[in-house]
């Protein structure tokens, strides 16, 4: 058998570079430029224009919000405490969590704060009972916490880390932490849960984000079947498809930079329009055509996918941080081929 080799990929003693922590300026200002602007509202959700209708739907009742340390999650959170709800926010950054809190609390909002790892059991089921301990319920569970890659299949095939921390956040914490509150809440008979998803989930398939939106239909298609069998418990289930935003998350991809967005602030008001107006789905409409498009055109799709796969290079930052973690199974591709003819 002949021994192991590694992919050949950047030098594994090279630190990866930091992510951004947020949009540059200049691209933000471009983003703000008023054509652009336009375009970032036209092509996203309905938004919230009645702030009594989110009064109605939370005052007084208890909001937890998963991802809640910066972008669209810190600023629902604030619409929420300032509509008079009780906030339960949690994310990875115990820092950045306590920021969004004190600024809450300095408007006399009501929050509390929770450092939250969705890929540790333990900690899942330890938040849920402290909630449930300190609250006595929850009526507004929304999923917002992610974790997005853009890679491809050549670079994550030697990084199990990709695979295991994006399935994590995204899918197997969020099912963990639905699946410990939810007896509650049927015990109740009420209760609403937000899946704050991705457009990616109405439109064709994207290359190098196989990963992101793998996980991010799992448990799009976990929580709309599990809607079918707690209808009847009086909770509703809203899927909501997110537009591109001005947050951390998208901040390394050279490409979304150059597409129409939202600010983080006006994507939390879409969020809250659906907790106040609790629709089965909220997208941008024409998606759906889009969706039924790329369902017929599947073919032509893929193949103009393809096509831009070729032409559109690895993001930068995404490829300077793929350092591989594990050896190939079976030694050098090319030399195998070779032999094998």
């Amino acid at each position: 058998m002949p021994a192991t080799s590694r992919r050949p990929s950047t030098d594994e003693t090279t630190a990866a570079p930091d992510l951004p922590q947020g949009w540059s300026p200049a691209v933000t200002a471009r983003h703000e430029a008023r054509l652009m602007h336009l375009a970032g509202r036209f092509t996203s959700t309905r938004t919230l224009r009645r702030p009594d209708l989110l009064a109605r739907a939370v005052r007084g009742r208890v909001v937890v919000i998963t991802g809640a340390s910066s972008g669209v999650g810190a600023a629902l959170a604030g619409l929420c405490a300032d509509a008079g709800a009780q906030v339960v926010i949690c994310a990875r950054s115990a820092d950045l969590l306590e920021e969004v809190a004190s600024e809450i609390r300095s408007r006399g909002g009501l929050v509390d704060a929770h450092c939250v790892d969705l890929g540790d059991d333990d900690q899942v089921r330890a938040f849920a009972a402290a909630v449930l301990r300190d609250h006595g319920r929850v009526d507004v569970l929304v999923h917002n916490a992610g974790k997005s890659l853009n890679r491809s299949v050549a670079l994550s095939g030697v990084r199990p880390k990709d695979l295991h921390a994006t399935l994590a956040a995204n899918y197997i914490g969020p099912v963990r932490l639905t699946m410990a509150l939810l007896p509650y809440m049927r015990a109740r008979g009420e209760g609403h849960i937000v899946n704050v998803s991705t457009a990616g989930m109405l439109m064709p398939a994207v290359p190098r984000w196989s990963l992101y939106l793998a996980s991010k239909a799992a448990f799009d298609w976990w929580l709309r079947c599990i809607a079918c069998e707690i209808a009847d418990d009086g909770i509703d289930v809203t899927s909501h498809y997110l537009g591109s935003a001005r947050t951390k998350m998208s901040a390394s991809d050279n490409v979304l930079t150059r597409l129409p967005s939202q600010s983080a602030e006006d994507a939390a008001r879409g969020v809250a329009h659906s907790i106040a107006h609790r629709p089965r789905v909220g997208a941008w409409r024409p998606l759906f055509a889009v969706a039924g498009m790329s369902a017929l055109l599947r073919g032509p799709a893929d193949r103009l996918a393809a096509r831009a796969y070729r032409r559109i290079p690895e993001p930068r930052l995404s490829a300077s941080r793929a350092l591989p973690q594990e050896d190939l199974v079976f030694g050098d591709p090319a030399e195998l081929a070779q032999r094998c003819g």
